[in-house]
């Protein structure tokens, strides 16, 4: 698909070129390379030229094309220059969707510097060991004009998957002001660094177009871009660890796309406030993002340089980035000002486009700044406002990402409830009958049961007796009156007995049946016992694990109603737990309130 696409724009530009080719004298390209081997000195110059298409001359030189999505270098092997090659005011043959055949300069290899002034070449699978120099002026336009029958059309320079051991400098200067007709295009290309200066100065401001994707940069050190009222794509590429700056002059810039690369350090962008039509994933920057023009100030203000290279050189000093980052713009007003309002200005851009993803992390960004403003405010002149703003925002950031994500403002929630339901755990409570005896009680049934000649059964209902006395009494009193009252009351009091009773009676068969001892634990036989000391244990551990999780569920219920509801007007605990449970009360309040906020702020967004 990356290819598809290089290939129809690149086809686009070639058809969107004048089909007049210009005035220039025409070489083709093993002209051009008999020309640069015949040279006797240590540059090679081509002014006011056209390099021609011409598929039987150049037929090991070309790059061949096979439909729309695929085209390959014909070169076996690599052309080796060992020349500095200028070219001036050099123009590429127009062609057309339907020729077989590129007319660029393919697997070659410059050993020495490569100059190209106001040209219009295409370079594939080359690789540059020396410094690669790009400019353009206002003699472009005089050329085009001259030359080219449609004022309209641009030159393009195009670069695709090549190497470059140095980053080539890119510059295009109009001292009328206006626009240069012309698009520069790097695809696929694999670039090791800067030369000793340790910046990259990329200036596109007065460039027609600029597609920069899908290139590696690698080594480290200071990338410079800068725009100004053009058509940008910079998308896909890797940075590596390279410091990136992106400026943008002006407000009227037709668009740019700065999209899914890879950032891995601190991102300075400097870019107006109305600005418009700009497309910039959040999600790329892994590291801060910060405004380049404050951060400058901040290296003027506490370095003196001696030479440009020093102030380079601050600019890319990782303790001063960090002390900017941490304290700089923090600390001073102008700059926390600044900062914020690029995160706010991102934060709008993204609203924009309904970029929600970015919009939600952007502004979490702006309020961590603005935490950390609230807490620096704080320690400078303690106040009760300040102290509240202060820690509301970090209760914010804490429970739901200051009101972006309601389910975080969930998780948070069941962490409270968890962490009263295990103090309420150790505590009684009215909901529990049992309370702190439960485990007791078991021990004491167990024990009893062994104890006795009687089974399992009986020494459970021995246990339910005062339940079953109860209910026994109802049914005598009810069988005692049935002479007395309506039948109605006789019928339907016995299916009442009957269903009362029928849990307990229901319990005491399924014992009946599991029951593994006839008589007491002393009357077995020393070979039956160690099979049913396993089988006792057993039963005891499941029995014990039943109360524990009712014992645990009740906690957990009783953390829940707190959390929500503050009890039903009264809280079923005593002791220390039942001031803990008013607390929790109120936390619950507050949460649930910033919970249902932030809902409804996410369901209006």
């Amino acid at each position: 698909m990356k290819k598809l696409l290089f290939l129809c724009s690149l086809f686009l530009s070639l058809v969107a070129t004048s089909q007049e080719t210009p005035n220039y004298p025409k070489y083709t390209l093993s002209q051009i390379y008999e020309m640069i081997e015949n040279e006797t000195s240590d540059t090679f110059t081509l002014k006011n030229a056209t390099i021609i298409l011409d598929t039987v001359a150049d037929r090991n030189y070309l790059i061949r094309k096979f439909g729309l999505s695929s085209f390959v270098s014909m070169p076996k092997d690599s052309i080796e220059i060992h020349k500095s090659v200028v070219f001036e005011n050099v123009f590429t043959q127009t062609v057309n969707l339907s020729d077989t055949y590129i007319p660029a300069f393919n697997k070659v290899i410059f050993h020495k510097p490569v100059i190209l002034k106001n040209s219009e070449l295409w370079f594939l699978y080359n690789h540059f060991k020396s410094e690669v120099d790009i400019t353009y002026d206002d003699n472009l336009h005089e050329h085009l004009n001259e030359n080219f029958s449609n004022e309209n059309e641009y030159a393009q320079l195009v670069f695709r998957e090549n190497k470059f051991e140095f980053d080539p400098k890119i510059e295009a200067d109009s001292e009328k002001q206006e626009k240069l007709r012309v698009s520069i295009r790097m695809e696929d290309c694999v670039l090791k660094g800067a030369n000793a200066s340790g910046f990259v100065n990329w200036d596109f401001r007065a460039f027609f177009r600029v597609v920069i994707i899908d290139n590696q940069f690698l080594d480290t050190c200071h990338n410079f871009i800068f725009f100004s009222s053009i058509r940008g794509i910079i998308n896909n590429n890797d940075f590596g660890q390279r410091i990136v700056r992106l400026t943008i002059r002006d407000e009227g810039y037709k668009r740019l796309e700065f999209r899914e690369n890879k950032i891995n350090q601190t991102f300075f962008l400097s870019l107006p406030e109305s600005i418009q039509n700009l497309q910039i994933d959040w999600s790329q920057f892994s590291s801060n993002v910060i405004n380049s023009g404050d951060y400058n100030d901040f290296i003027q203000r506490i370095s003196t340089f001696n030479n440009f290279s020093d102030y380079m050189a601050s600019l890319q000093d990782e303790k001063k980035i960090k002390k900017y980052i941490d304290s700089a713009r923090i600390v001073n007003r102008l700059f926390y000002k600044s900062e914020i309002g690029l995160l706010g200005t991102l934060n709008s851009i993204y609203k924009r486009q309904h970029d929600l993803e970015s919009a939600r992390a952007s502004y979490i960004a702006l309020k961590n700044l603005e935490t950390k403003r609230l807490e620096y405010l704080y320690d400078q002149a303690p106040s009760f406002d300040t102290y509240f703003e202060w820690k509301v925002n970090q209760f914010l950031k804490l429970f739901s990402d200051y009101g972006t994500r309601p389910a975080k403002a969930i998780v948070v929630s069941v962490y409270v409830i968890l962490f009263f339901a295990l103090i309420y755990l150790f505590f009684p409570n009215s909901w529990d009958s049992h309370g702190k005896n439960r485990i007791m009680d078991r021990y004491r049934f167990f024990t009893k049961y062994m104890n006795k000649e009687a089974g399992i059964h009986q020494v459970y209902l021995e246990e339910r007796k005062e339940e079953l006395l109860a209910s026994e009494d109802f049914k005598n009193y009810m069988l005692s009156s049935k002479k007395r009252v309506p039948k109605f009351f006789l019928a339907t009091a016995i299916p009442l007995y009957t269903w009362s009773v029928s849990g307990t009676k229901l319990s005491a068969a399924f014992l009946r049946r599991i029951d593994i001892m006839n008589g007491s634990w002393q009357d077995l036989p020393q070979h039956k016992r160690l099979w049913k000391s396993i089988l006792l244990i057993g039963a005891f551990v499941i029995a014990v694990l039943y109360d524990l999780f009712i014992k645990t569920l009740n906690a957990l219920m009783l953390s829940i109603n707190t959390f929500t509801t503050l009890g039903f007007g009264e809280i079923p605990i005593k002791g220390l737990p039942r001031y803990l449970a008013i607390i929790q009360g109120f936390i619950g309040w507050f949460m649930l309130t910033i919970f249902s906020v932030s809902l409804i702020s996410q369901l209006l967004n």
